[in-house]
């Protein structure tokens, strides 16, 4: 009869003791693709990546103005391939067949009291002298800021039609 409030204080403090170090374990992201791999769009598209079979074998992924140049060209066992110009764009649609998969990092938005980064992977093709993108959705992930750490912490992320 005495060891129920023992059992359930211990189980509460294993609770508080492993969300306080899970709290501790997540960097503080911050929005700096440019200069820093601590930022939430590259922890956006490690998370998509986690998302992958294992035979996709390369991440095409659209230059945009916060992709740093020193970010990674793999991530387990994907290899990334930045796109800057049209040139490129054709070059992967015509090693993958007709089309690719290629993503795009969408800026920081804050909605509904959340901060989150979208990484939508483009269906594209080519024809008739365009690029044809489609897509049905993309990955999201949520931030929350941290005023301890003075940056923002992973939250969430789920698949989302648009």
């Amino acid at each position: 009869m005495h060891s129920f409030p023992i059992v359930s204080t211990f189980c509460l403090v294993a609770l508080l003791v492993s969300g306080y170090l899970r709290g501790i374990a997540q960097p503080a992201l911050d929005t700096d693709g440019l200069n820093h791999l601590e930022n939430v769009y590259w922890y956006a598209l490690k998370s998509y990546c986690g998302t992958l079979d294992s035979s996709t074998n390369v991440v095409y992924v659209q230059k945009e103005a916060f992709v740093g140049s020193m970010w990674p060209t793999q991530y387990q066992n994907h290899a990334i391939q930045y796109l800057y110009e049209p040139k490129e764009y054709r070059k992967a649609i015509k090693k993958q067949g007709r089309a690719a998969i290629i993503v795009g990092i969408r800026p920081l938005q804050f909605q509904n009291g959340s901060f989150s980064v979208s990484v939508i992977p483009f269906g594209v093709s080519y024809s008739r002298r365009k690029l044809r993108f489609v897509n049905g959705g993309g990955w999201i992930v949520f931030f929350e800021y941290d005023p301890v750490k003075k940056g923002l912490v992973y939250q969430s992320s789920r698949w989302s039609s648009f």
